[in-house]
C-alpha cells in the first residue's frame, strides 16, 4: 500500500466537476455504488455545487506528489461527531493500493480540520472486495452487517 503521506489531499473546486463526474460514471466505479444508474452531467452538476457549499459536507480530491489524481473522498459529518465516508479510486489508478492510503489521508485531514469528528463510519457492498480490504487494511471493523433478499412479483422468493 502507499503511503499516506505520499497522498496529498485538498479540497475539491468549481473545475473538478466534469472530472470527477467522467470518474464517478465510470463503469469500474460505479458498479460499487448503492445507485449504479449513470448519471446526466446535469444532475451531477447540480449535485456538485450543492455540495461544495454545504459545510456538512467535505468532498476531497485525492493525490500523488506529482498531482495525479488518485481518487476522491467525501465526507458528511452529523452533529454527533461521526463522518460517514464516501470513497473511490480514478479508474486508472484502481489495484495500486489507493483506497488504504486515502482513507488513512483522508483521516489525518479529518483530525487536523475537522477536531470534532469522533468516528468515520462507511457502507461498503460485499462484493466490492477491494473497498472492503482497503478499510479492513487501514483498521475499520464491521459494525453492521446488512442482508437483502429480493422477491419476485409473483410472490416468490427469486432465484
Amino acid at each position: 500500500m502507499p503511503s499516506p503521506t505520499s497522498v496529498h489531499l485538498r479540497l475539491a473546486v468549481e473545475t473538478d466537476a466534469e472530472s470527477v463526474f467522467n470518474w464517478r460514471n465510470a463503469e469500474s466505479t460505479r458498479r460499487y455504488f448503492l445507485d449504479s444508474r449513470p448519471l446526466t452531467l446535469e444532475a451531477h452538476l447540480s449535485w456538485f455545487r450543492r455540495v461544495l457549499i454545504n459545510p456538512a459536507q467535505i468532498l476531497l480530491i485525492g493525490e500523488t506528489a506529482d498531482h495525479q489524481p488518485i481518487g476522491v473522498l467525501r465526507y458528511d459529518l452529523t452533529p454527533e461527531g461521526l463522518a460517514e465516508v464516501s470513497i473511490y479510486v480514478v479508474p486508472d489508478q484502481c489495484g495500486k493500493g489507493y483506497g488504504g492510503a486515502l482513507l488513512l489521508a483522508g483521516e489525518r485531514w479529518l483530525r487536523e480540520a475537522h477536531p470534532d469528528v469522533i468516528a468515520v463510519e462507511a457502507s461498503v457492498l460485499s462484493e466490492n472486495i477491494g473497498s472492503r480490504k482497503a478499510f479492513e487494511k487501514s483498521g475499520y471493523s464491521a459494525a453492521l452487517i446488512r442482508y437483502r433478499k429480493s422477491l419476485d412479483r409473483a410472490g416468490g422468493a427469486a432465484l
